[in-house]
């Protein structure tokens, strides 16, 4: 699932727009968000962390995922003015980022219900 969130991020990041129009001014930048945030719980969860079964094979690894993931939406947005269709935009960035953090925060919140200290 992680690396099917992944593809659809990058799918809809260069050869086609997400679906649904905009609803609202400035809606992509909640999409932005909400794409990051899904993509790096998706991947936290894959290996790092996993709610009830602990430490994931990757335990190590959390730091890395939310690099990769900042990198990542910085990387998309240079990319994006290489192509005709798209225009990059530091503030899709900073929700990319915004996503990311939540992903995190979400972890950690998670992490704390579950903990075996209870």
């Amino acid at each position: 699932m992680a690396f099917g969130s992944l593809f659809l991020v990058a799918y809809w990041s260069f050869v086609s727009a997400p679906p649904g129009g905009t609803p609202f001014p400035n809606a992509d930048k909640v999409e932005h968000a909400l794409a990051y945030l899904v993509t790096t719980l998706l991947f936290i969860l894959a290996g790092v962390w996993r709610p009830v079964r602990g430490p994931g094979r990757f335990a190590w690894a959390l730091p890395w995922i939310v690099a990769g993931a900042v990198a990542a939406g910085g990387l998309v947005e240079i990319g994006q003015s290489f192509t005709a269709t798209r225009r990059p935009d530091v503030l899709d960035w900073l929700a990319d980022s915004v996503g990311v953090a939540l992903a995190v925060l979400v972890i950690r919140t998670l992490k704390g219900r579950f903990s075996e200290d209870r």
